[in-house]
């Protein structure tokens, strides 16, 4: 009985997890704003994982790079993708600003 209450709810989450929440953001800053956070998002695990030695520093760099790119193409806001470009000189990347693209 408990087997399948577990495995229903995995389910739920994993279905609900598929969803792309990219169809709630509608307005343009919405839209900026998710983008943002989702740069943001993958610069930081990735970063995380670098320093837990999961990852190699090629690959990290790698997909820094690409999470990067991902953020010149859909940030229209320049504030906001300056903004995301400083995050660099934030202390949570120290231990990542040779990764980051100049």
């Amino acid at each position: 009985m408990n087997f399948c209450k577990t495995r229903n709810l995995f389910l739920f989450l994993l279905l609900s997890l598929s969803f792309d929440s990219h169809v709630i953001a509608t307005s343009y800053k919405e839209e900026n704003l998710y983008w943002y956070g989702y740069t943001w998002g993958g610069i930081f695990t990735t970063c995380a994982s670098y320093k837990a030695n999961f990852i190699a520093p090629n690959d990290a760099k790698y997909m820094i790079e690409s999470m990067v790119e991902v953020a010149k193409e859909t940030i229209n806001d320049v504030t906001m993708y300056q903004s995301l470009m400083g995050m660099k000189d934030s202390d949570v990347f120290q231990e990542c600003r040779h990764l980051m693209p100049n």
